[in-house]
C-alpha cells in the first residue's frame, strides 16, 4: 500500500470516529505512520484529503452502481438495478457510506468540484425526466423524487446493517417494492 493510501485508509478510520473536527492532520499521519509533513506532500489541507476521500468515493460508488446496467432496461428495471447495486456497494463498504453520510451533511459539500459529482445525479435526474415523460412516475418534479429515492437509499442501508439477521436480498426487494410503490404508477 502507498503512502497516499495509508493516509487516505487513515483518515476514513479517525474521521469515521472522530467526525472531521476532532480529526486534525497530525493524528492522521500517527495513524497512518508517516509524518505530518509527508501528509502533506499528498494533501495540501485536510479538506484536500477529505475531498479525496470522497471523490474516490464517489468513484467505487458509481462503478458499483453502474455493473451490469443496460441501456435496454425499463424505467423501472434501471431504478430498480440502481437501487439494488447502490445498497449492495453501501453494505459492502459501510466505512465509505458512514463517511459519505458525514460529508454530504458538512460544509465540505459546497467547496467540491461541482461537475465532479453530477456526473451520477445528471444520470439519475435523466432517468426520472424519462420515466415522467412516460408517464410512470406519480409525481413530475425530478428533483424532488431523486432526494426522496436518495433519503429512502439511505435510510434501508442503515437498516440493512444494523439488521443482519435479515436477508438482504428479500431487504433490498422488499425496500423497492415500497419505493415503487410511493413513486411509480
Amino acid at each position: 500500500m502507498s503512502k497516499k493510501e495509508m493516509i487516505m485508509e487513515a483518515a476514513l478510520k479517525l474521521f469515521n470516529e472522530f467526525g472531521f473536527h476532532g480529526t486534525p492532520t497530525s493524528k492522521i499521519a500517527k495513524e497512518a505512520g508517516v509524518s505530518n509533513g509527508t501528509l502533506f506532500n499528498y494533501f495540501s489541507t485536510k479538506e484536500d484529503l477529505i475531498n479525496s476521500l470522497y471523490l474516490k468515493e464517489l468513484s467505487g460508488c458509481k462503478e458499483c452502481i453502474f455493473k451490469g446496467f443496460s441501456e435496454d432496461l425499463s424505467v423501472k428495471e434501471a431504478v430498480e438495478s440502481l437501487w439494488t447495486n447502490a445498497i449492495r456497494w453501501s453494505i459492502k463498504c459501510p466505512d465509505m457510506f458512514k463517511f459519505r453520510e458525514q460529508f454530504a451533511h458538512s460544509p465540505y459539500i459546497n467547496n467540491i468540484n461541482k461537475e465532479k459529482t453530477e456526473e451520477l445525479f445528471r444520470f439519475a435526474h435523466g432517468l426520472i425526466e424519462k420515466g415522467i415523460g412516460e408517464g410512470i412516475f406519480k409525481h413530475k418534479n425530478t428533483k424532488l423524487i431523486c432526494h426522496y429515492m436518495e433519503g429512502a437509499l439511505i435510510h434501508t442501508t442503515k437498516y440493512i446493517l444494523e439488521n443482519k439477521d435479515e436477508n438482504v436480498d428479500d431487504l433490498i426487494k422488499e425496500s423497492f417494492n415500497m419505493l415503487w410503490g410511493g413513486v411509480g404508477s
